[in-house]
């Protein structure tokens, strides 16, 4: 199901962003999960990214566990061409906001600073895991 603009716009790090640009941020599509789905696995090669829209994950990583609430987002990993390092499973009913690949590249040409920050947080989870 696509994702309406207002949608997108509430969701950080998206919100804050005027109409126009918020156009921009279309394309991707919502997904709901159930209690103790997982919704990715470590090791895998799917290429998706999320932003959890509503519920609580949980991330299992090698060096590492922490809850997603909503505005968080995950699976930069293997969207950037890697393995997905951790596991992540509903710990309620949830939806996220999915992108693939293409739409993030998309969304880096459209929307670079939102990217940005996207972009420094994933450099700070690869730093940390490879601790």
């Amino acid at each position: 199901m696509a994702v309406a603009v207002e949608r997108v716009a509430s969701i950080p790090p998206f919100n804050g962003l005027d109409s126009d640009t918020q156009g921009g941020s279309q394309g991707g599509s919502t997904s709901g999960v159930l209690t103790r789905d997982t919704v990715i696995r470590a090791g895998s090669d799917e290429s998706a990214f999320f932003v959890l829209v509503e519920g609580s994950l949980s991330v299992a990583a090698p060096n590492h566990a922490v809850t997603l609430s909503p505005g968080d987002f995950f699976g930069e990993m293997g969207m950037m061409g890697g393995r997905r390092s951790a596991t992540v499973t509903a710990e309620t009913s949830a939806t996220a906001l999915e992108m693939s690949g293409t739409h993030f590249r998309e969304l880096q040409m459209e929307l670079p600073h939102v990217a940005g920050l996207i972009e420094e947080e994933m450099a700070k989870r690869q730093a940390r895991d490879q601790d």
